[in-house]
């Protein structure tokens, strides 16, 4: 009986810690490959990328190529690209119209507004609530300074306001 007990509690093939282990290492490959394909050249890209990607669970990115994860961060960042402060941003689009790189059929719902408690939860709850199949979700929270009409801006010394460069990037 002992034996058994001991037994039961040794990790065997398959365990859930092996699964997220696996899942973290497919993930990162992702990220890289897609922080390749995103590159440097526009640094307020490479900064949306790195807000963008941040805090998304190995889960969501492993849903998606690199090639696809790049192709999704640069379609949400041109279509993020005006918006007023205090006002909100919804889309709803098929990625595959706008670039082929993105291979999948699915439907992307965009939603970018200031920073609201619990609006991204309830946003997540009612679309699943309508029959919505959700297959990857990311949340981020990206500062990001705009001009009055509502573009990402420069500052005085032309670096793009809310990229890495930026002395406001990442509070």
């Amino acid at each position: 009986m002992v034996a058994q007990s001991a037994n039961a509690m040794m990790p065997v093939e398959g365990t859930a810690s092996e699964e997220a282990h696996h899942e973290a290492a497919e993930a990162a490959a992702h990220l890289s490959e897609a922080a390749r394909l995103i590159g440097t050249g526009d640094p307020a890209l490479a900064g949306f990328f790195a807000g963008f990607t941040r805090y998304a669970s190995p889960e969501d990115l492993i849903h998606y190529t690199g090639a696809e994860l790049a192709s999704l961060v640069k379609l949400v960042f041109a279509h993020s690209a005006m918006r007023k402060a205090g006002t909100a941003l919804v889309e709803i689009f098929d990625p595959t119209r706008e670039n082929p790189a993105f291979a999948r059929g699915e439907t992307i719902v965009l939603a970018v507004n200031d920073d609201i408690p619990f609006l991204y939860d309830s946003s997540i709850a009612e679309m699943r609530a309508q029959g919505a199949r959700i297959v990857a979700a990311f949340h981020p929270v990206i500062p990001e300074c705009r001009d009055a009409a509502g573009a990402r801006g420069r500052d005085r010394n032309q670096r793009t306001l809310g990229s890495p460069g930026d002395p406001a990037h990442g509070r």
